[in-house]
């Protein structure tokens, strides 16, 4: 999986690491009416701070944006806002 991130802080490595395995999880091989069938996912996360105000709707744009920027960058991006 690639990575760009928008804020670094300590807990990206270890947000990068969970986001990997989920990737494995998804990425892992399934036959269905005797087909193999393979998906990929790139991730978008926004990342919270508690010393910082909460505001769900701009949590859930910034949630959003980083999404579609991993979208755009490709199959297995992540991004982190």
């Amino acid at each position: 999986m690639q990575y760009s991130n928008v804020n670094a802080d300590k807990s990206t490595e270890i947000t990068m690491q969970v986001s990997q395995k989920i990737a494995d999880c998804i990425e892992q091989p399934a036959e269905f009416n005797e087909k193999h069938l393979s998906v990929g996912a790139s991730t978008g996360i926004r990342m919270l701070s508690l010393d910082q105000q909460l505001v769900v709707e701009t949590i859930i744009k910034d949630a959003d944006a980083a999404m579609y920027r991993a979208k755009k960058a490709g199959k297995g991006v992540l991004v982190i806002f």
